[in-house]
């Protein structure tokens, strides 16, 4: 039987992409081992090294994968929204994963998940497709951090999150703090305040409690 959570949101659960193309019949089995995990900001999913007892993707809010560093500083790798949060092919997390706001989370045990992808041509080819996506992220993301200079870095990471879900916003939630945007962008927090503080002076952009209100949002990255 399908917890109750799962079926007041099976429309939204059916939009994900992990579960493209599958039949209604196949998606239900899995979401009978399905429940949902609701997280807050700053609470733990999963830490570094630890076993993986379940496959976990995010259905609402916000999450930051990070590790330590060799001095135990945390280096932020990826903030994700939406999409699965580990693979099926690792039997321990190499990365840590908090809320970086109120978020609700698909916890399903990662053994039945495995069983269900082997079966499933639908469900592994989603998974893989996944897996290459995220990867070609990974390495679009590195190699900027090498090419791009620190003010365009920011101005690319506020444009990106202006115009998400194809929306042209005019201004941006700052949904987490200076110092993890400056750590998702390799950059000192000294440096990337330094820098926004010069983007406000250009009046690209002004500030007003927590949003981001843009005046010339299509020059940010020149």
């Amino acid at each position: 039987m399908i917890d109750l959570k799962i079926a007041n949101q099976i429309e939204e659960i059916k939009k994900i992409a992990i579960f493209a193309q599958l039949k209604s019949e196949e998606l239900l089995n899995i979401l009978k081992n399905a429940k949902i995990s609701k997280l807050k900001k700053d609470e733990i999913l999963f830490s570094q090294e630890q076993k993986v007892d379940n496959f976990y993707i995010i259905l609402k809010g916000m999450i930051k994968l990070s590790r330590l560093n060799s001095k135990g500083s945390e280096a932020i790798i990826k903030i994700v929204d939406c999409g699965s949060l580990n693979d099926i092919f690792s039997d321990n997390f190499s990365l840590s994963a908090t809320a970086l706001k109120n978020s609700e989370i698909i916890t399903i045990p990662i053994e039945i998940f495995k069983n269900f992808a082997k079966k499933d041509y639908n469900l592994m080819h989603n998974i893989l497709a996944e897996i290459s996506t995220q990867n070609d992220d990974l390495i679009n993301q590195l190699s900027n951090l090498k090419i791009i200079d620190n003010k365009e870095k920011i101005g690319q990471f506020l444009l990106k999150n202006s115009l998400k879900n194809g929306k042209k916003n005019s201004d941006i939630d700052l949904e987490f703090s200076k110092s993890e945007i400056a750590s998702y962008l390799g950059m000192r927090l000294e440096t990337f305040s330094r820098i926004l503080h010069q983007l406000k002076i250009e009046e690209k952009f002004s500030v007003k409690k927590n949003k981001i209100i843009f005046t010339q949002k299509n020059t940010l990255c020149a």
